[in-house]
This record gives C-alpha cells, structure tokens and sequence, in this order.
C-alpha cells in the first residue's frame, strides 16, 4: 500500500505558509478596517445632537419693586395651654423659605385689631412658629400677615411661563443664546392669567411659555414670541 503521510505533510505546510505569508495581510487588513468601521460608527453615535425644539416665548418687560409680601397661615394649637403654631401652604411657605425673614406680621380677624408679631425659625426645609396667645381667640384661624424685604424687584408675567405655578417647585425656562435654562422663582401673586414673579431677571429677557415639559438644560430651542 503506498505511503501518503509525506505528502501529507507537505501539504498542510504549504497550506500554512500560504494563510502566513499570503492571507494573512489580508485578513489583519480585514480586521483593522472593521475595527475603524466600528469607531467611526461609534463616533457618530456620541457625536449625535438633540434637534432643534419649537415653542412659543414671551419677553419681559414690565418690572416694579416689592417691599412687602403677603402671606396666609392656619393657627395650630399646640401640646401647652395657649401654645399656638402656624402652619402656610405651599405658596407661602416657598416665599418664606427664599427671604426666610426672622418674624412676620398677623392680623386678627376681627375688627379694628391689632397686628401681632410671631417669630419664626429655619431648620432645613422646615419653618418653626411657636406663640402664646389668649386661648379661644385664634383657634383654628386663618391669618392673613406680611413680612417686608428691601432692594427686591418683582415682575408681571404670563401665568403659563411658570412651570408649576401652584407647586412647591417654581420655575421658568429661560432662552439665552438660541439655549434654554430654567430658573427658580418665587410666585409671589397670581391673578387670572397673570403672575408676579421674583428672580433673577431682566427686562427684554426671554421665557418659554410652551413645551417646557420637553426641554431640558441646555436643548436648543426656537421661539416665537
């Protein structure tokens, strides 16, 4: 019988020179342009933008200054006899919480009475009120008061510019430089479609007054005013 494993041999070094010398370049040139393939894919994917949004926006103008805010509160009867706490929604208690002013004016609801001053103290977010006061006046009584701040300026606007107007969260979406930003204010007024707002702002400034559930930091965005 004749012996073919020579042969054999002699083949399967050829066919290993070849793949070596021969295909290999091909196959590592393969190999590296798949590789480029997939960072260039990649690049394109990180280099990807967010497109253009449009809204509608409206542009301030009209300012004034604010002196004095006014709030509203709840009495709470406290554990002591006499003991009194106040309690104010979340309006007021944003507006307290931004001036954090060390004592607010009350006024008692019955006629021709006097104000009385209540202290009040900061821990964290929480807003601490305690005060003695004739028992059976002012049980369960809603107050109105006021508490004064200096060099603050105040500004009429759209109530739909505000994000939230009713919530503890108040803020604007504000466009600078085809960008937009939000912004927190402080709604210290709301009259049928109008708010009076304090923050940082000023007059020609921009603010988005539609979409702004879609935007985020940073998005361009297109407004018409």
């Amino acid at each position: 019988m004749t012996d073919f494993s020579h042969v054999a041999r002699v083949y399967f070094i050829v066919v290993d020179v070849y793949i070596e010398g021969i295909m290999a370049p091909f196959f590592r040139n393969l190999g590296i342009s798949y590789s480029i393939f997939i960072l260039s894919f990649c690049g394109k994917e990180m280099e990807y933008e967010i497109p253009t949004l449009f809204a509608k926006g409206y542009q301030v103008e009209n300012s004034f200054p604010i002196q004095e805010i006014l709030i509203r509160s709840r009495v709470v009867r406290g554990s002591r006899k006499n003991e009194y706490s106040l309690v104010f929604d979340s309006k007021y208690k944003n507006q307290l919480l931004a001036y954090k002013p060390s004592k607010i004016q009350l006024n008692l609801p019955y006629l021709n009475a006097p104000s009385f001053f209540v202290s009040i103290t900061y821990k964290d977010a929480q807003i601490l009120s305690s005060f003695h006061f004739p028992e059976g006046w002012i049980d369960s009584a809603e107050l109105d008061g006021y508490f004064y701040i200096k060099n603050s300026q105040g500004w009429s606007v759209p109530i739909n510019v505000i994000y939230s107007p009713l919530g503890e969260n108040q803020y604007v979406i504000k466009l600078s430089n085809g960008r937009v930003s939000t912004l927190q204010v402080n709604v210290i007024e709301v009259a049928n479609d109008q708010a009076i707002i304090m923050g940082k702002l000023e007059k020609g400034d921009i603010l988005i007054s539609s979409r702004q559930s879609e935007m985020i930091d940073g998005m361009t965005v297109k407004v018409n005013l």
